[in-house]
């Protein structure tokens, strides 16, 4: 039986402090797992403009529940 090897793929950002806090315990993780750690830096400036990541409208439901969700909770906070 063979054994397939453990790989970490760690996608990180420079610029990014939640990477940097994650890659304080991505060693530690793979260690206890077995598994190599690939470190890769990305730009994420640059994943963003490939995805184009501009909010979509929402659907008229959607808007609809928004809107009498909002209004609910200005009338509880004018009554409270």
């Amino acid at each position: 039986m063979t054994q397939t090897a453990k790989a970490i793929e760690f996608h990180f950002d420079f610029g990014s402090p939640n990477a940097y806090l994650a890659y304080k315990v991505l060693p530690g993780i793979a260690a206890r797992q077995g598994a190599e750690l690939n470190l890769i830096p990305v730009l994420l400036g640059g994943v963003f403009r490939a995805t184009d990541p501009r909010p979509r409208p929402l659907p008229a439901s959607a808007t609809a529940w928004n809107t009498r969700r909002s209004s609910g909770i200005a009338l509880s906070a004018a009554t409270g």
